[in-house]
């Protein structure tokens, strides 16, 4: 039995579309012991949070990264901006810093 791992993209292009899609095939592993649910995404873009409206999972579209921050329910992040906007990404690490120590330890008990 694979534990449920609720997810948030940061970036609704490219790189967000493909990590929905990668996460709607993790069926497909059958040595994975999670099973990734996507559950919100953040993008200033309204016109790329429309395409993950049909994401069943995905319950919370933003427009505000730190709103998808701020969701208690999200396991991991995963930061889906151009190189540029890596300025975000730090600022991402420093605001979620204890989150995120608390996420690595709940995940090494998977």
């Amino acid at each position: 039995m694979s534990k449920q791992i609720n997810v948030g993209v940061i970036g609704g292009g490219l790189m967000g579309r493909e990590v929905a899609s990668a996460f709607g095939r993790w069926f497909a592993l059958s040595d994975s012991n999670v099973n990734p649910a996507l559950v919100a995404v953040a993008d200033v873009n309204n016109d790329a949070l429309s395409w993950f409206e049909s994401v069943s999972s995905c319950t919370i579209l933003t427009g505000d990264y730190k709103e998808l921050l701020q969701t208690p329910d999200i396991d991991v992040v995963y930061v889906a901006v151009p190189h540029k906007a890596s300025s975000a990404a730090t600022e991402l690490v420093t605001f979620n810093s204890a989150r995120a120590t608390n996420i690595r330890a709940a995940s090494m008990s998977v």
